[in-house]
């Protein structure tokens, strides 16, 4: 990743900030806050013409080795790089840990309304293969089914959260 990471910034694991340990160019201070928002709502750094995750930063100077995998920000908020918030899992444990899509429109992840049958309609994807919970006539019943799926799958607790 980066060589040296640890001469060029500074991490704070309380308040997740990237400060540059340098002045990278005649327009950054020494000191100043190295990350910019992108429009996919994560914070980058750009160094030498190349862009890196700021938590991924973050990650490596914490932990002084570069992460394995995806990190999961854990509330699901990508500009949160606290410690506490961050994680080092795999692509499927990270999309188990997933915001509610914007499509959705029971509220609720993994249940739909069947306008053919009439029923509310419970499922969880799990390892690319939908299995079907049921279909039930109470919103509630479907959900529990959902909830205890998620558990049963080992879903994050976050997972289908609305923000």
């Amino acid at each position: 990743m980066i060589k040296d990471v640890e001469k060029i910034f500074t991490y704070n694991p309380e308040t997740g900030e990237v400060r540059w340990l340098i002045s990278p160019c005649n327009s950054v201070k020494k000191g100043a806050v190295a990350a910019q928002l992108k429009p996919e709502g994560y914070l980058r750094i750009t160094l030498d013409s190349k862009q890196y995750y700021a938590h991924r930063v973050a990650w490596m100077l914490y932990y002084g080795v570069e992460p394995k995998g995806t990190i999961d920000h854990i509330n699901g908020i990508g500009t949160d790089n606290r410690i506490c918030n961050l994680r080092a899992v795999s692509q499927k444990v990270n999309m188990r840990n997933q915001k509610l899509r914007s499509t959705n429109t029971s509220g609720v992840n993994g249940v739909s309304w069947s306008v053919k049958r009439g029923k509310w309609e419970a499922r969880i994807c799990v390892d690319g293969k939908t299995v079907h919970l049921g279909r039930f006539i109470q919103l509630g019943a479907a959900t529990t089914a959902r909830a205890k799926a998620d558990l049963l799958y080992g879903f994050h607790e976050n997972h289908g959260r609305i923000c």
